[in-house]
């Protein structure tokens, strides 16, 4: 018994000291609750997550399941988040870290959403729609830029823009959050205001 304890000692010791890759990860990302990260991987087995974004973008942590919430596991599945394995899509969530500066077309939507789908695409290859376009917050760009007055209550309006974006958070699946979030931005030019084309 006592040999039993001191093993359990010497196992909880070693992991208490060992380093926490993902809440190294958890401090690149502020204003995110590192409680996200739980059950993340974020060492080598993302050598699994076949992800080909643009550089310098890249995956640094990855929380995945396939449907009906069966966990992936890294350590024994290779993935990709731009074709489908094995007839499934992955649901979940990623963190790519990285800065990079796009340019696009900004949309405000009847929705309420506010959306850029850049000149160039995040992933070099994709059927992921969450990675073709990026989400952000209505009143966080209000505030940033300046829409002309005849437009601000357009239901739904575009411009050209530029920002330069660092740092992504991008969740898989059917939630109405589901879409990649900038963690910081900044947006540069913004030109050609203007209500958005009849569909």
């Amino acid at each position: 018994m006592r040999s039993i304890l001191l093993a359990l000692a010497l196992v909880c010791s070693s992991a208490v000291a060992a380093p926490d890759a993902c809440l190294a990860v958890a401090q690149e990302f502020p204003g995110i609750d590192s409680q996200e990260f739980a059950g993340c991987v974020c060492d080598k087995r993302l050598a699994n997550l076949h992800a080909p974004l643009v550089r310098p973008l890249r995956v640094v942590a990855a929380c995945l399941y396939w449907h009906r919430n069966r966990p992936i596991d890294l350590a024994t599945e290779k993935v990709a988040l731009d074709r489908f394995t094995n007839g499934d899509f992955p649901r979940g969530r990623i963190f790519v870290s990285g800065e990079a500066r796009l340019t696009g077309v900004l949309t405000f939507d009847e929705m309420g959403g506010v959306s850029l789908v850049p000149n160039r695409p995040l992933m070099r290859s994709s059927i992921n729609s969450e990675l073709s376009s990026l989400s952000f917050g209505r009143e966080d760009v209000l505030a940033t830029l300046s829409v002309p007055l005849h437009l601000q209550r357009a239901p739904c309006l575009q411009a050209k823009v530029s920002v330069t974006v660092k740092g992504i958070r991008a969740l898989f699946g059917d939630s109405h959050e589901a879409g990649a979030w900038p963690v910081r931005y900044k947006f540069g030019h913004a030109s050609d205001f203007k209500p958005c084309e009849a569909r």
